[in-house]
């Protein structure tokens, strides 16, 4: 379970010292598959087509990135949360020092 260094079977060390082989080999199928340079096999049709799609997606990319901007710019003047809360409470004490002092001064009517 638990193994050292001198439990590694003879053959992993074999195969250790030929992985460059196995890399050249590894190559050599990898071409034979249609990854040595020919684009896989693809159609020049499809090519196009992936190319368009990828100009759109960039393009796509490019307008989310100037709308974005954009907007931040617009929202940059906006008052800030604390702001706001403050003007809130200012006003509503404002407000309530207002009643209060109308329902002090104003006398009640009797009739």
């Amino acid at each position: 379970m638990g193994g050292t260094v001198t439990d590694i079977p003879r053959t992993s060390i074999v195969q250790l010292h030929s992985s460059e082989e196995q890399q050249r080999i590894a190559q050599e199928q990898w071409k034979r598959t249609g990854g040595g340079g020919n684009d896989g096999g693809m159609s020049d049709d499809w090519k196009q087509g992936v190319d368009r799609q990828l100009g759109q997606l960039n393009a796509d990319v490019r307008s989310l990135l100037v709308q974005s901007a954009v907007l931040e710019e617009r929202t940059k003047h906006l008052p800030t949360k604390p702001y706001i809360f403050v003007c809130l409470a200012g006003l509503l004490t404002a407000i309530g020092v207002l009643v209060a002092l109308l329902i002090r001064f104003i006398p009640p009517a009797h009739p």
